[in-house]
């Protein structure tokens, strides 16, 4: 208890003596960890839009007016047959009146329903999509495919893209963060090279130097987090409540799943500055032995 005690006394004492320092040093973290967070949540986004697009791929094929029950259930029984067909769903026109009613929202009067029947056909892969409109198309009892195929694959391969994309970066960006925290550390080295100096040629322990120095970077590191997520947190809420109140159809990831993710924010960037602390400190002795 008296070693944990000595080791958070020369921690304070050490953020008391270099406030500027360790003030610049939280801000410029807090800066860092929210643009870790931002690209963070991208990539969460870009991962559900991903996966609502694959979910949602569908073909809708329009029936003849002539068509029996007997008839279409054999229409429907030799799509279900195919590979990729994820399942098929029967729309009456009289539901599809109801559903066109419905988003329009009035009363539509027809002395005759001029909607067709209909089967909404969804699929597990996009690769396949032509050729599974091609067979309904030729499937007896068919009047009408439709299917945007193309606008489907370019927005798959879009996703694909910008999600390798977006990988990149944010590995890319975490490479500068470790540089910027081993920067910044190095900065307070060089601030503090004399004390550190001084007691390392005094006979100080190693522990006694190292730990209280890792333990302020580590402050400094939990005071941005709480800032930063707390205040990425609030700003997602919010925009996240308004597309919701406009009707916006906008794919946002749900807020337990940001929370997480901010959470692993929180730990790597912990790991990074410890790590980093660690190093920055060892490498300075080495140096003042030599």
């Amino acid at each position: 208890m008296r070693i944990k005690n000595k080791f958070l006394e020369e921690t304070g004492g050490n953020i008391r003596s270099e406030k500027e320092l360790f003030l610049f040093t939280t801000i410029t973290l807090f800066v860092i960890i929210f643009i870790i967070d931002f690209f963070s949540v991208s990539i969460l986004n870009l991962v559900d839009i991903n996966s609502y697009v694959k979910k949602n791929l569908q073909i809708r094929a329009y029936l003849e007016d002539s068509l029996t029950d007997s008839g279409i259930k054999s229409v429907i029984r030799d799509i279900q047959n195919l590979k990729d067909v994820k399942s098929i769903k029967y729309i009456s026109k009289e539901t599809a009146l109801k559903n066109v009613e419905k988003s329009l929202e009035t009363k539509l009067n027809y002395s005759e329903n001029p909607l067709p029947n209909a089967l909404q056909i969804e699929i597990y892969s996009i690769e396949n999509i032509d050729k599974i409109s091609s067979f309904i198309r030729n499937e007896p009892g068919i009047v009408e495919v439709d299917v945007k195929s193309n606008f489907l694959k370019k927005i798959s391969k879009f996703i694909d893209e910008i999600n390798g994309s977006f990988i990149f970066i944010f590995i890319f960006l975490l490479l500068i963060i470790f540089i910027l925290i081993v920067n910044l550390i190095h900065t307070t080295i060089r601030q503090r090279k004399k004390d550190i100096g001084l007691m390392y040629w005094l006979g100080a322990e190693l522990l006694y130097i190292k730990i209280p120095f890792i333990i302020e970077s580590m402050i400094a590191t939990v005071i941005a987090t709480i800032f930063s997520s707390a205040i990425f947190l609030v700003g997602y809420i919010y925009i996240k409540n308004k597309i919701e109140q406009l009707g916006m159809f906008i794919v946002l990831p749900e807020i337990s799943k940001i929370g997480f993710g901010l959470f692993l924010v929180f730990l790597l960037t912990l790991l990074v500055t410890g790590i980093a602390s660690y190093f920055s400190i060892i490498l300075y002795l080495r140096s003042c032995e030599d």
